[in-house]
């Protein structure tokens, strides 16, 4: 009979048996550029949503650790790297065509017969196969998702999505929360304070995280990539937060560390922030100025010499020689006039209006936006908020937050349901 492992050896079974299946795999593989993309945003993906569900596990009773020593927010932080090993990047190195419901399975079957091995460091409740099943779906699935189209340079506006919940994720949760654990600071400074404390505390965090939102989204919109170097636009972004700010993501997990240290009185986080901020203004400026400018050439040099890397300018830049964008409005809608007369007062930078009697197509339901650059036309509360970003800064942070993926359908259904509704011009006219 064979001895049960002692806690120090399931341990490190968690973490070198995975280490050393995806190293050996990498040297096999040698993988791509692309595909070391995949399995980097895998395990990007898996870090954060493992970290928090498995915090939901211990709450709701699936499981919990019995463990001393490595243990981060009451997780045992080699079981968790070794577990994001497992799901995020082996399987992907692996068996990268495999259909997912071929991979799920399986993975699914070893997690049943291992974690009741796994005793005493993992401690099983009565329902911990429902757990198994959500963290499958939540963690495993999407993370496998992202990789494949990552790889495969596919449905972009998905794995664009996905990288939002990543970055907010990591900076509103995963990183102040690691850096409060680590510090010895406490949580209770939240409960503390009255409840329109904490609101008015959201909101303003609200605006720096719709900024790094909002430009993970133009990457995706305008530039045909992401943010990252390694999948990067293919065109010139300077559209949107770009058109006022060079490092609108960097800005803005800048002022999310700096308001979140403030809010939660800790110094560390807020160390965090500054730490960003000279890493950005240094090493990463000074290595993306170099890579733009041999992707995009003088047009990036007179971006740089016109938009600030950290100060915004206060009216947006449009590149000289660039056809301007237009907007098409209903001139014999007395509401759309109204709103034509509204937004030339406040003289936009690129924008042209023009009557939607006038559009070629003579088709026009909505108030519409056609970019004089790369993009797609956007309609309704989308084609407003991008008729406000021509304005200034102030009326531009609004329009970005307008457009939000989540934001902006149910700003369109409150608009339709007043009165905004699409028509065709023969009823308006």
């Amino acid at each position: 009979m064979i001895p049960p492992l002692s806690p120090l050896t399931i341990r490190s079974l968690t973490l070198l048996l995975p280490l050393t299946a995806v190293w050996l795999l990498w040297l096999w593989r040698r993988p791509t550029t692309r595909q070391q993309a995949g399995v980097f945003l895998a395990c990007a993906w898996l870090t954060p949503s493992l970290f928090c569900l498995n915090l939901a596990a211990i709450q709701l009773g699936w499981w919990h650790f019995d463990v001393d020593g490595g243990v981060i927010l009451g997780l045992p932080l080699d079981l968790m790297i070794g577990w994001v090993l497992l799901w995020g990047a082996l399987p992907h190195l692996a068996w990268p065509r495999l259909p997912l419901p071929l991979l799920v399975v399986p993975l699914f079957l070893m997690d049943a017969v291992t974690m009741p091995l796994a005793a005493p460091v993992i401690q099983l409740g009565p329902a911990w196969l429902v757990g198994e099943t959500v963290t499958l779906a939540v963690c495993l699935l999407p993370a496998q998702l992202l990789a494949r189209w990552t790889t495969a340079e596919a449905w972009l506006p998905l794995r664009v999505s996905l990288l939002g919940v990543i970055f907010g994720a990591t900076v509103l949760g995963l990183l102040p929360a690691l850096i409060i654990e680590l510090t010895g600071a406490r949580w209770e400074v939240i409960w503390q304070r009255p409840l329109w404390h904490n609101s008015l505390i959201l909101q303003l965090l609200a605006v720096p995280t719709g900024m790094g939102l909002s430009a993970v989204q133009e990457f995706a919109n305008r530039g045909g990539g992401t943010p990252l170097p390694f999948d990067p636009p293919q065109r010139l972004v300077t559209s949107g937060l770009y058109a006022y700010v060079a490092n609108p993501m960097q800005l803005a997990t800048t002022l999310i560390f700096l308001g979140l240290g403030w809010a939660l009185q800790s110094p560390w986080v807020a160390l965090a922030g500054v730490v960003t901020f000279v890493y950005s203004a240094g090493l990463a400026s000074w290595s993306e100025g170099g890579d733009m400018r041999e992707r995009y050439g003088t047009a990036w040099d007179d971006y740089r010499h016109h938009v600030g890397n950290w100060l915004p300018r206060w009216r947006p830049y449009t590149p000289e020689g660039q056809e301007k964008a237009r907007l098409y409005i209903a001139a014999t809608c007395q509401p759309c006039s109204q709103l034509w007369r509204w937004l030339e007062k406040r003289s936009p930078v690129g924008l042209v209006f023009t009557a939607a009697e006038h559009h070629p197509s003579q088709a026009l339901t909505r108030l519409t936006y056609e970019p004089g650059g790369y993009g797609r036309a956007e309609t309704g509360v989308a084609a407003f908020a991008r008729a406000i970003e021509h304005i200034h800064l102030g009326w531009a942070l609004l329009g970005v937050m307008i457009r939000l993926p989540g934001l902006r359908p149910l700003l369109q259904l409150l608009v339709d349901a007043v009165g905004g509704d699409a028509r065709p011009l023969c009823e308006v006219g």
